[in-house]
């Protein structure tokens, strides 16, 4: 490393940033990394969904004003999905951060639709502290596959110190009684 990257990592932390081109089907990712004094390992269980259904929804990434000061390293010169920052496993933010959450819905039917989802930031008891609700709308016919990008920001300074929840709920107005779901912990300090 450059004497100014090794000292910027030394102070925080280091980021990799890759990509694994995976068809759908049950998958287990396995990452180590370690130095002189410390090591650690993280098993994760990932479920590729066959995005070439009617509606399907991805899997979430954060990422925040003060985790994108942590150093990234890409092996890759660029990833395939358009993130709006680089992802972060942090889930612990300071009520002055800002956190921007990620996600892709997916609908595969040539007929007109709309995509809505909608994120809520709810506490441990289930009561509300912000919502968003975002709508894509498809060409009149589409040819074909549609993916819409959702990427809202959470401004942290009016939600109380504590544990909440990220809960997304995503529908196609083609599907109205059908919802796709996701759940992401996380505390404010």
């Amino acid at each position: 490393m450059k004497p100014d990257t090794y000292e910027r990592v030394n102070k925080g932390a280091l980021r990799v940033l890759s990509q694994l081109t995976l068809p759908k089907g049950r998958y287990q990712i396995r990452a180590s990394a370690g130095s002189v004094g410390a090591a650690g390992s993280v098993v994760y269980d990932l479920q590729v969904p066959d995005f070439r259904q009617d509606f399907a929804l991805s899997g979430v990434a954060l990422t925040s004003a003060q985790t994108r000061q942590t150093f990234t390293f890409m092996p890759h010169k660029q990833i395939d999905v358009g993130l709006p920052g680089p992802p972060t496993t942090v889930r612990e933010f300071s009520r002055d951060d800002v956190v921007t959450i990620f996600a892709e819905a997916y609908e595969n039917r040539a007929k007109a639709h709309t995509v809505t989802v909608t994120f809520e930031v709810r506490d441990e008891t289930g009561r509300v502290h912000g919502r968003a609700v975002m709508e894509r709308k498809a060409a009149a016919k589409p040819k074909e596959a549609s993916a819409y990008v959702f990427s809202p920001s959470l401004t942290l300074e009016d939600v109380p110190p504590g544990r909440y929840t990220v809960h997304l709920t995503a529908r196609s107005s083609l599907d109205s009684g059908k919802s796709e779901t996701r759940e992401i912990p996380f505390s404010v300090r």
